[in-house]
């Protein structure tokens, strides 16, 4: 991995979950209230804590599958956007951006995931609801990324832009 890409992405290994996919996910439906990660440590290892979360997501208990939409952030006339801005933007349009807990529930079911990936023809969703900050106080999102027919799990730093192909999971209310 290059220093560059060190720097725009923070990969992590694969990490084991305490619960088993199926304990997430009925009929579509992710039960978030069987997750919980206060500790972000136990996913992205040491030095990140969790700086900022979307109080209305924190609310959500049940979540269907269907009912995830992807907003880009990203207006007529620009071709990349800061990931700050897009959070903004998003917060200002009224919408809900899905957290920490809606991503793990998603990364702990790849083949849903590649379905949602497939069927919205995006290949990076980003989970804006939670912001986590490193040690140096950089800011980053978790995001799921498809990428050679699999599904990948990163930090991605809000200080770089994001274009129309980079979505975040939101709910529209």
């Amino acid at each position: 991995m290059t220093t560059t890409s060190t720097n725009y992405l923070h990969y992590f290994k694969h990490y084991t979950y305490p619960l088993l996919p199926g304990d997430l996910l009925t009929d579509n439906i992710i039960h978030i209230e069987h997750v919980s990660l206060r500790d972000p440590s136990s996913i992205f290892g040491h030095n990140f804590r969790i700086d900022q979360e979307d109080t209305q997501s924190l609310a959500i208990r049940e979540l269907s599958v269907d009912d995830i939409n992807f907003a880009h952030g990203v207006r007529i006339g620009e071709h990349v956007v800061n990931g700050e801005e897009v959070i903004v933007r998003h917060k200002c349009a009224g919408l809900v951006c899905l957290d920490l807990r809606v991503f793990y529930a998603l990364k702990a079911n790849p083949a849903l995931t590649a379905k949602l990936f497939t069927s919205q023809s995006i290949d990076r969703m980003y989970f804006d609801g939670s912001i986590l900050v490193n040690a140096y106080g950089r800011r980053f999102v978790p995001a799921l990324f498809h990428q050679d027919g699999a599904v990948r799990s990163v930090l991605s730093a809000l200080d770089y832009g994001r274009g129309v192909n980079d979505r975040s999971a939101v709910l529209i209310v």
